[in-house]
């Protein structure tokens, strides 16, 4: 909603910016509407927004490239300036920015090659979206001139990219590459959380109507419109929250949840593939790399210890 609001006061139409409640409940519902039919319509309508999301990133870091006249940049090559402090405590975040890679182990049941589709999803996406992140903050740090206190103490970091690139016009661009990229991950996040409870549903953790199939569009549609109202539900929740507070409470959680699983996942594969017979010392290592990484960033989200009210609890952000 909030780059909604943006977009529309970078193109002097302010007056039109809907009521948030309404533009969420609005937004949720299209979401809904894409992952009640067959998930191939769905994760096609999810590609394609995607797409056009990172092309149009890409443009803009490019046109930033060309301004600077160069990719290089040895304050970043050579770590100048980087606390370690500060680096544990954007492990949370980072992880947060980064969680979802795995959600195409969800649609295992509905893959037509399952056992060679899915590792080769999970490990692309996992490769690529990091490759991507790393490039595309070097490029952002380099658009800024190594004044990375623009990024970090900005709302709209990449906003503030092109702003100081001299790319104003195009600000509201940007804002609309956010929206599509928030409709986009909303849908793959429904698509996988109705998954989760379609198998929980099939085995009774949860309520049997959850493991319910639509007899036409052959979707878990009782447990993606469950999942929509519980999303809906957070969402007017936060509404009156100030936006970067609603951030912190929701990725804080929802990572830590998150992290949790990816340690014990680590920690119980290692296991299960023993007891099959398949374990290898490079499966071990795998495991306890893992496992340490994640330990890792749950230790960097409470060390050093954040300024107040986050201090109560591990936190994303040391500030609000």
């Amino acid at each position: 909603m909030r780059r909604t609001a943006d977009m529309l006061r970078t193109l002097r139409l302010a007056r039109l910016t809907p009521p948030y409640a309404l533009f969420e409940i609005v937004f949720i519902i299209l979401i809904w509407a894409c992952a009640y039919r067959d998930i191939s319509f769905s994760a096609r309508v999810g590609i394609v927004l995607e797409a056009i999301s990172l092309a149009i990133i890409i443009v803009i870091v490019g046109i930033i490239i060309a301004k600077h006249g160069g990719v290089s940049d040895s304050a970043q090559l050579r770590l100048h300036n980087v606390p370690a402090g500060g680096v544990m405590s954007a492990l949370t975040f980072a992880v947060f920015s980064f969680v979802g890679f795995e959600s195409s182990a969800t649609l295992a049941q509905e893959a037509r090659n399952p056992t060679s589709a899915i590792p080769r999803a999970v490990t692309l996406s996992a490769t690529v979206t990091g490759l991507f992140f790393v490039l595309i903050a070097y490029c952002m740090v380099l658009g800024v001139g190594d004044q990375v206190h623009l990024i970090g103490d900005s709302s709209s970091p990449f906003t503030e990219v092109t702003l100081r690139a001299g790319l104003g016009g195009i600000a509201a661009v940007v804002y609309l590459s956010a929206i599509v990229s928030g409709f986009a991950c909303g849908l793959a996040a429904i698509n996988a959380l109705a998954r989760m409870l379609f198998s929980m549903g099939r085995y009774e953790f949860v309520h049997r109507s959850m493991g319910a199939v639509h007899q036409h569009y052959q979707t878990p549609h009782l447990a993606v419109t469950a999942s929509c109202f519980f999303t809906m539900i957070i969402v007017l929740v936060c509404g009156d929250m100030p936006h970067l507070n609603a951030f912190s409470y929701t990725a804080t959680f929802g990572t830590f949840g998150l992290v949790l699983v990816y340690l014990l996942t680590c920690i119980i594969a290692p296991l299960e593939l023993w007891r099959a017979g398949e374990l290898s010392l490079g499966k071990v290592v795998a495991g306890a790399l893992g496992a340490g990484l994640m330990a890792f960033v749950m230790i960097g989200s409470i060390v050093p210890v954040p300024s107040y009210p986050m201090s109560l609890r591990p936190t994303c952000s040391a500030h609000t």
